[in-house]
């Protein structure tokens, strides 16, 4: 294998996301429009779910089999064939493909069916020596809770399996089996950078298409360089000797947008994973213009045709309309009872202040009535110890007053 033979070949799998539709692939994207048929009809809240992916609504509206390989396909044969690609048979859901279709930011899975329709479209002597690793691998490196494979960190199960090491350097294999290694990471969910390991070359070389002096660069290597030091310590080959990993940083196009980052990087790592020579493959690698153009359309049109799509246009929206009716009825529903709540606690409210305030009523009725008694009997004492008939009556007439108001005043608070 030549490496001239190895670019034509790659060329004609690049060819693939390169052009113009055709008229069926038109016709096929456009029968699933997501802005026309289900954003500007108001049938799927797209800006929601993307503001809170882990809302009820995004759950809600969730169709996670939208997309799915088929069996007995080329890409699903090639996927289950091929030791140098990620594990096959990966759904893509609706939201997934509504981000590709409204030229936002683009979900793993979609880049996932990327990588692998490049690949598949290259014969398997062409792929010797290199690995394709997904952006599901790499997470485990970007988490900054786990410290694992940080430096000083346990690393790997030094004997028998072990799931991760597997992910990375694959099943039955190990880290300098391969010639090189793509490691594709999304650094703070917001972009997509990617570094190939040259393992015989003690070599790591990262990419960002927003530019070479990006920090990025810097912070992909400190997240390589420990964890393949634990590689080399399980394989028995961390030695004294060994001269440590270079970094390298490869130029490339520069993205112009926030949003391609995700297909550059699927598509030129590719490229400079499958070419040794750096030169040769930078003539290779797309730009950002082509992506907008070209890939991103026939991506769409890919994913329609080669993928069983579960749910037609019309079942999409009579779903989405069951979806929204029913929380609009669990809205009401909850509105209605927060009303009856709030309704029942005024009530509650008023009948204790009305209590109250007969309470205060009587109370101020009595302690009056109590003191004119008091004074009358008091001045009936000072001039005279015998009470007049008027005197006697007018007085035994305030103590009855004062013992019906104790009276009432006992009933109200029993």
């Amino acid at each position: 294998m030549s490496q001239e033979e190895l670019v034509k070949q790659l060329q004609v799998s690049l060819n693939l996301f390169l052009g113009d539709l055709s008229e069926n692939e038109r016709s096929v994207v456009d029968n699933y429009n997501v802005k026309k048929y289900f954003i500007r009809t108001n049938i799927y809240p797209f800006d929601r779910i993307e503001k809170d992916p882990n809302s009820e609504i995004a759950i809600s509206f969730q169709v996670n089999d939208f997309a799915r390989p088929k069996f007995g396909s080329h890409y699903f044969e090639t996927q289950q064939q091929s030791k140098s690609s990620p594990k096959a048979g990966k759904n893509i859901p609706w939201h997934d493909y509504a981000r590709l279709a409204t030229d936002s930011f683009i979900g793993d899975l979609s880049l996932f069916y990327l990588q692998q329709q490049l690949l598949n479209n290259i014969p398997e002597e062409f792929k010797c020596g290199v690995k394709f690793n997904d952006g599901v691998v790499t997470g485990c490196l970007t988490d900054t809770g786990n410290n694992r494979f940080k430096a000083g960190g346990e690393g790997f199960i030094p004997k028998g399996k072990d799931n991760t090491y597997n992910g990375f350097f694959g099943r039955d294999s190990i880290m300098s089996h391969w010639q090189r290694i793509f490691f594709p990471f999304n650094t703070d969910n917001s972009h997509y950078v990617g570094a190939i390991v040259h393992p015989h070359k003690n070599k790591v070389v990262t990419f960002d298409h927003y530019g070479l002096n990006r920090p990025t660069h810097d912070y992909v290597f400190s997240l390589m360089e420990p964890m393949l030091n634990h590689a080399l310590k399980r394989e028995g080959k961390l030695v004294s000797s060994h001269p440590g990993w270079l970094h390298e940083r490869v130029d490339v196009p520069k993205q112009t947008d926030s949003i391609s980052c995700g297909l550059l990087q699927i598509v030129n790592g590719t490229i400079l994973t499958l070419i040794e020579d750096v030169e040769v493959a930078k003539r290779m690698l797309v730009s950002q213009e082509q992506v907008a153009s070209f890939v991103r359309p026939k991506l769409m049109a890919s994913i329609l045709t080669n993928m069983k799509i579960n749910y037609t246009r019309p079942q999409l929206i009579e779903q989405f309309k069951a979806v929204e009716q029913s929380l609009q009825q669990g809205r009401d529903a909850h509105a209605k009872a927060a009303n009856k709540a709030a309704a029942e606690l005024k009530a509650k409210g008023e009948k204790k202040r009305g209590t109250s305030a007969n309470k205060a009523g009587s109370d101020t009725a009595m302690s009056s009535t109590k003191s004119t008694a008091k004074s009358l009997k008091k001045s009936s004492s000072a001039k005279s110890s015998t009470k007049s008939p008027i005197q006697a009556a007018l007085e035994n007439n305030l103590n009855s007053q004062f013992h019906n108001l104790s009276k009432t005043r006992t009933e109200m608070v029993y």
